[in-house]
């Protein structure tokens, strides 16, 4: 058997290590994919709801849409002291003496008791007792007769207190011509005092000043915050006064002979007082309980819009609106089954009815996706992040990454539950 030579092994070795290289070579630039695909967002909302503040509650009650409510107990009082301006008047009359004359020399001339005599003015008077007048003297002289008679004012007052020689007027039924009057002396005793006293109309003005008082100090109390937490409004708009209590009887009050009185009254009346921040929370919940356990939330994309309370009936409600974005959930490997081994075209076109899809090949001349799986990576972009306690599942990891090209280093394939793009997950809703 001849014996091969040095140059036969030679070209023999040469020609091992061109097949292994090729192999490796066949095997380093098989054809490969990256495919990206961006879910695409769909909105959720706008929720419209309406929370009611609810004072019979401690805790929110998302199911119900209600907020616990405050029933503030706010007392008032208000006092005052207030003129008496009726009065008790007490007069005395006035009283003295006239002197008659009687120029008659005819007759006498009797005046009886209860004659009226009076001044120039007006200023009556009564006689106090009868008074006869003899006949005038004629012989040796001519010369009245006179005599003189009490007299009391017929009228109370001061005004029955005139002077000397004021009285003048001689009762209606003589003749002055014949008869005559004066008083030598001033009257006197004529009195008028008065003492204030509290009347009805006194008590009952008091009574309206006060609860005018007690209404402006509610008030107060009110725009004070009536004592409610920092946290809650108070609404006046559910604000109740009760009946005032004065501090004593004001029927007791009248007739009293005082200048002056105290008077008070005291209320006490309820408001309706709301910690409105649960309502955001509610609205959230419910917001959260429309994401899906086969979505995520996009990032930032909560929207909470309260409106403005109203009141109805002292009911406190609050109109609010939510509304936000989410993604659906997309699994690598299912969307590797549905496209593996397709054209380019064709998979874009089943991928497409997930999101945007960008498939970049290698080389860039192949047509068609890798029916190896290791050949192909799929990045799933938005559905990163979580919550601080949750972890992928064994679904949700990077795909096996396919080996170096030249000129690109392989991105790593992102499953649900990554954290590449940053943007959190909403819990599923319960």
């Amino acid at each position: 058997m001849p014996q091969v030579g040095a140059p036969v092994l030679i070209v023999a070795a040469v020609a091992v290590l061109a097949l292994v290289v090729a192999g490796v070579g066949a095997f380093l630039f098989l054809p490969s994919a990256e495919i990206v695909v961006t879910p695409r967002p769909e909105g959720i909302g706008p929720i419209a709801l309406v929370v009611r503040a609810d004072p019979d509650i401690t805790s929110p009650n998302a199911a119900e849409n209600l907020v616990p409510a405050q029933r503030l107990e706010v007392p008032v009082s208000a006092s005052d002291k207030f003129n008496a301006t009726d009065k008790r008047v007490e007069e005395g009359r006035a009283s003295g003496k006239v002197e008659f004359q009687s120029l008659n020399t005819g007759s006498e001339n009797t005046i009886a008791k209860g004659s009226v005599v009076s001044t120039e003015g007006g200023i009556a008077f009564q006689t106090t007792a009868t008074l006869t007048l003899p006949r005038a003297k004629v012989f040796p002289r001519f010369e009245p007769s006179s005599g003189t008679v009490g007299i009391v004012a017929v009228k109370t007052g001061t005004a029955g207190n005139v002077p000397a020689n004021a009285i003048t007027v001689v009762p209606q039924d003589e003749d002055p011509t014949l008869t005559k009057v004066k008083n030598p002396n001033a009257t006197a005793g004529g009195t008028h005092k008065e003492f204030p006293r509290i009347g009805k109309e006194d008590v009952d003005g008091a009574m309206v000043a006060l609860q005018a008082k007690i209404v402006d100090a509610f008030d107060a109390a009110l725009a004070d915050g009536a004592g409610a937490p920092a946290n809650a409004t108070v609404f006046a708009e559910t604000a109740e006064l009760g009946e005032s209590t004065p501090s004593v009887d004001p029927a007791t009050l009248i007739g009293k002979e005082v200048a002056t009185f105290d008077l008070g009254l005291t209320a006490s009346g309820t408001v309706i007082a709301v910690d409105a921040s649960p309502v955001v929370k509610i609205a959230e919940t419910r917001l959260l309980a429309n994401v899906g356990a086969d979505h995520r939330l996009v990032e930032g994309s909560v929207e909470i819009v309260p409106g403005d309370p109203t009141v109805a009936d002292g009911e406190v409600s609050f109109p609010v609106t939510a509304r936000a974005t989410r993604v659906p959930i997309l699994d690598p490997t299912e969307l590797l089954g549905l496209i593996k081994g397709r054209t380019v075209a064709e998979a874009r076109t089943i991928l497409a009815q997930f999101g945007d899809v960008v498939i970049t090949p290698w080389p860039e001349w192949v047509t068609s996706i890798p029916g190896i799986e290791s050949r192909v990576t799929i990045e799933i972009v938005g559905q990163t992040g979580g919550t601080s306690d949750e972890s992928p599942s064994p679904s949700e990891s990077a795909k096996p990454s396919r080996s170096p090209r030249p000129s690109a280093t392989p991105k790593p394939s992102i499953g649900p539950g990554s954290s590449a793009s940053g943007l959190p997950v909403a819990s599923p809703a319960p």
